[in-house]
């Protein structure tokens, strides 16, 4: 195993499917000496992807980036498999699912922020704070923290 893909996260096939599993490649940003994560953009942590580190794959660094700070994000990407049954076609499905249950638990309590009220990386401490009163699972809590990131008021394109 590589690593995690959370819902809503790009993959690009690199083959065509073998039995129940799909080669892909996974591509983001990463801190430099910080390789595990996998991030949408330069200082924008919308999570691509978790890797383990251990697996068959290496991480392949194509680019470097400094971001504002002085940080240094290396472009980095990983071949490996998926699921067939893990990978949906349709991601519009997957925000309106995420939507719902952000709207069904979140909306119970208060008025809901709107997704662009907050940053990219501001929603994740928003969520951790509320997540345990909503009683996400934590596989709720990444879908709903992956969609209102997707729609945040500075998520345009990567």
């Amino acid at each position: 195993m590589i690593g995690t893909i959370p819902p809503g996260a790009e993959l690009d096939a690199t083959g065509s499917p073998q039995g129940a599993r799909i080669p892909v490649r996974v591509s983001g940003w990463s801190l430099e000496g910080a390789p595990s994560q996998l991030f949408r953009a330069v200082g924008r942590r919308i999570l691509q992807a978790e890797l383990s580190l251990r697996g068959p794959s290496r991480p392949v660094v194509s680019d470097r980036e400094a971001d504002p700070y002085g940080s240094v994000w290396q472009r980095v990407s990983v071949d490996g498999w998926v699921a067939r049954s893990d990978v949906g076609a349709d991601l519009g499905a997957v925000w309106k699912q995420a939507e719902s249950l952000y709207q069904q638990r979140c909306g119970g309590c208060h008025a809901l922020h709107p997704a662009a009220e907050f940053t990219a990386n501001q929603w994740p401490n928003v969520l951790k704070v509320m997540a345990h009163n909503a009683a996400f699972t934590p596989e709720q809590a990444a879908l709903v923290t992956q969609y209102l990131q997707t729609h945040a008021k500075d998520a345009g394109p990567s």
